[in-house]
């Protein structure tokens, strides 16, 4: 095995290690940040009025009152990509309507019916991007390795905590 071969397969047990003790040491838990699940009627259409791109988003909008992601006891949520490494994440009261968007993502959401969290690029994602390469050199690039956690206050998503596994 030459030199090369072997720093690489150095780099890649560190990002494992690594990326396992910030999954189960410091990351956020959905379970801190519980929400009460709606069992009501669900509104029938969208209120376009409620955010200023609701109407330019109706159709995968309206589309998410009828599916079965959900997100925070009372929210449908959806999200759709917006270029290359891209996704824009909307939520859907199924109490009134009201549509508001969330933060954008570049390696996609993590979410539960009955939890007010919100994991934007979750850890397990950034070890699909490229699980050969060397993530970690020079700390990484932000985009690449950080997981954003944020939380529903009722009208906006604060964000919480972010986690760079290569710079914990």
């Amino acid at each position: 095995m030459n030199s090369e071969t072997k720093l690489m397969l150095w780099h890649l047990a560190a990002l494992i290690c690594c990326m396992s003790f910030v999954t189960s040491a410091n990351a956020a838990d959905f379970g801190d940040f519980p929400a009460e699940a709606y069992r009501g009627d669900v509104v029938e259409q969208i209120d376009l009025d409620s955010h200023p791109d609701a109407k330019t988003f109706r159709t995968r909008l309206q589309a998410a009152l009828y599916g079965e992601e959900r997100f925070g006891g009372h929210f449908a949520i959806t999200y759709w990509g917006c270029g290359s490494s891209c996704q824009v994440l909307a939520i859907v009261d199924l109490r009134n309507g009201a549509v508001h968007f969330g933060p954008t993502a570049s390696l996609g959401y993590d979410y539960r019916d009955d939890s007010d969290l919100l994991v934007v690029n979750p850890l397990e994602n950034i070890g699909e991007l490229n699980p050969d390469a060397p993530f970690c050199v020079d700390g990484g690039s932000p985009w690449a390795t950080t997981s954003h956690y944020y939380v529903w206050n009722g009208n906006d998503f604060l964000l919480h905590q972010e986690l760079n596994y290569c710079q914990n």
